[in-house]
């Protein structure tokens, strides 16, 4: 029976909706969307969707909830309706069918040191950085989710034990904490320049992180799969994501075709 309970809820919500002939209509929404996912997964992929979500919903709440380990429970539960997560030890596809997910994009990882760090006046000197460079600094790491307490990915193999000076579950506390020691931080790449901004940091060679890239996903439970609701949500989500990288990719295209047109 509990192998069957997300197919017989799935099933029982469409017969539900045989006999209504109401049309869903967003504006009538005054319902609770909750999330879960780390900082930098609002900052990207929650934040470029609001003026849509509310211009079409504006009755509705979002709640953004910390990721723990026990997603998968509170997702089938529903004390989360979503998770966004670039998982390192999940694998997807053993899941089961109760559970579905929607891949993003594959980001890639750099390392980030403040300016004044002597792997950045290395690197601003002209000489070449190996990773061997690394094992002589400590980093920062970052602990959420899956990971159940251990850092998300072992990666190039000194982010672990001694080397870790600091651990936190905010992605966006790494780079401020960065200018104030000699430490090292891993930011994702897709983000690393929204990140840092203005701060006076240093992006190192990328060949220094040997970790392969992530695919961040959309993970829900078969619980809101078929509710009307639940869909409009998700595709204005996913939809809104699509249009900031085409509006990203079209910027890259005009900055190089202006470079190539100031070099002819």
């Amino acid at each position: 029976m509990d192998s069957l309970i997300g197919e017989i809820q799935s099933i029982l919500m469409r017969i539900d909706r045989l006999p209504s002939p109401k049309v869903f209509s967003p504006e009538e929404l005054t319902q609770d969307f909750r999330i879960g996912c780390i900082d930098n997964a609002a900052l990207r992929f929650i934040v470029p969707s609001l003026a849509i979500l509310y211009a079409q919903a504006p009755n509705i709440r979002l709640s953004i909830i910390s990721l723990h380990e026990h997603f998968q429970w509170a997702l089938e539960k529903g004390n989360i309706d979503i998770v966004i997560y670039a998982p390192p030890n999940l694998k997807l596809r053993e899941l089961g069918k109760k559970f579905h997910y929607e891949t993003l994009y594959n980001t890639d990882h750099l390392y980030v040191v403040r300016n004044s760090h002597p792997l950045a006046v290395k690197l601003r000197e002209g000489k070449q950085l190996k990773r061997s460079d690394l094992k002589n600094y400590r980093f920062i790491a970052v602990k959420y989710g899956y990971s159940e307490g251990k850092i998300t990915t072992d990666s190039s193999g000194f982010e672990e034990g001694s080397n870790i000076a600091i651990d936190t579950p905010y992605l966006l506390t790494v780079p401020h904490m960065l200018i104030q020691c000699d430490l090292i931080g891993r930011l994702p790449e897709s983000s690393v320049k929204e990140l840092i901004g203005n701060l006076p940091l240093t992006i190192l060679p990328k060949n220094l992180v040997a970790d392969p890239a992530w695919t961040p996903v959309f993970l829900w439970h078969d619980r809101t799969h078929f509710d009307p609701a639940h869909q409009w949500f998700r595709s204005v989500l996913l939809r809104s994501l699509e249009e900031k990288r085409a509006q990203k990719r079209q910027g890259r295209k005009n900055s190089e075709e202006e470079e190539v047109g100031r070099t002819q």
